[in-house]
């Protein structure tokens, strides 16, 4: 196969940390295959040979947006893809929605959020074209995301499966040293509690609720890992609060120091108001930590396993007390946080991205094979 794997955009997400996974693969197997994203939003992947964008910047006007699409189709022409697996709405829509035009004959599709998320004009273009057969698959991040497009068409949902987005785990559990060294390495104390969150600065992630619930936890630490357009926003607040010896904003840090701030935390927090299925809340499980989160289906899906065990605390509520409360009780209850940790890292052995690369992949094949025999008897 000639493979493409398309990304709305660059930056440090869980999209496209899935699309690298995949085209890690396809190249493994001996796949022709290029990545690529219509235009750079933070820079991310630099080092991947065969990644490219289209547009240094994001567009600013719809003559950005008409040159991004001209210099795709151009590209696409050149390359002549067999398969294009295409990440997030626009990906989605005017990705494969070309790829037909110009006979790619395998047409994949990932939806990583809800539905209702998406905007009102990617929506209609969405169901349409999942409709009229343009996707010769069509990928769920999670059984929530499935949920959420349960009113489409039942020709929509007739090519759609659930592929569960994943991690690569390190299962080993940290000694008490390797904690203490962590902790020290972000200016912490060994006895010092540490909350963590990783994810975009945006208004989706909804940072603000953390940074507030730290004025009701005077002993305890929070570190944002991530960088986004709010980011200047949630700095006035955490100056406002006078919280800057306590609330950090690291940016965005490499893997290898994320996967350090997890071994130096205590709680990982997620207070998302959607998510599809957040490969940061998977490794933080991985990491064994207790989990305080939003109570909403894509958070649930992962946090709660199939006997109804939850590996942390669900919140429906946006009252940063609420959120310092549960908090506190799974940092200084004896046993609830060991128990949270426990059962998180049983319960993230379920989301494995190389698994789930593989099953795209399979299924691309799959589908070429049919094609390929189809043509020759034809």
């Amino acid at each position: 196969m000639r493979a493409l794997v398309l990304n709305t955009q660059m930056e440090p997400g869980g999209a496209q940390r899935m699309a690298d996974v995949i085209f890690e693969h396809l190249r493994d197997r001996g796949h022709e295959a290029e990545w690529w994203s219509l235009y750079l939003k933070r820079p991310a992947f630099e080092d991947r040979p065969g990644a490219y964008c289209l547009s240094e910047t994001p567009p600013q006007s719809a003559l950005d947006y008409a040159k991004i699409l001209a210099k795709f189709a151009f590209r696409l022409y050149q390359f002549r893809p067999t398969v294009i697996f295409a990440f997030t709405h626009y990906a989605n829509t005017l990705g494969l929605a070309a790829g037909r035009l110009v006979g790619v004959p395998v047409r994949i599709a990932h939806q990583g959020n809800p539905r209702e998320t998406y905007p009102l004009l990617a929506r209609k273009a969405d169901s349409l074209l999942g409709t009229l057969g343009v996707y010769t698959a069509n990928i769920m991040c999670s059984r929530a995301v499935l949920q959420s497009f349960s009113q489409n068409s039942q020709r929509y949902l007739s090519d759609t499966q659930v592929i569960l987005n994943g991690s690569r785990q390190n299962h080993q559990v940290p000694t008490s040293a390797q904690r203490y060294a962590a902790k020290r390495t972000f200016g912490l104390e060994h006895d010092e509690k540490l909350v963590v969150a990783v994810g975009r600065l945006s208004a989706q992630k909804r940072h603000q609720i953390l940074i507030d619930a730290m004025n009701h936890l005077p002993m305890t630490r929070l570190l944002i890992a991530g960088d986004g357009e709010d980011r200047a926003e949630l700095e006035a607040r955490i100056v406002a609060s006078r919280l800057q010896s306590r609330v950090r904003l690291l940016g965005n840090i490499p893997p290898n120091q994320v996967a350090e701030l997890l071994t130096a935390a205590d709680v990982f927090a997620m207070a998302s108001e959607f998510e599809g299925l957040s490969l940061a809340l998977v490794e933080a499980m991985a990491a064994g930590l207790p989990i305080v989160g939003s109570d909403i289906p894509q958070i649930s899906d992962v946090v709660v396993d199939d006997a109804g065990r939850s590996a942390g605390t669900l919140i429906a509520s946006t009252n940063p007390k609420e959120w310092a409360d549960a908090i506190l009780e799974v940092t200084a209850t004896d046993g609830i946080g060991e128990e949270y940790g426990r059962r998180a890292r049983q319960r993230a052995r379920a989301f494995d991205i190389d698994q789930s690369a593989l099953e795209y992949i399979s299924i691309a094949e799959s589908q070429y094979r049919v094609m390929e025999s189809q043509f020759q008897v034809g």
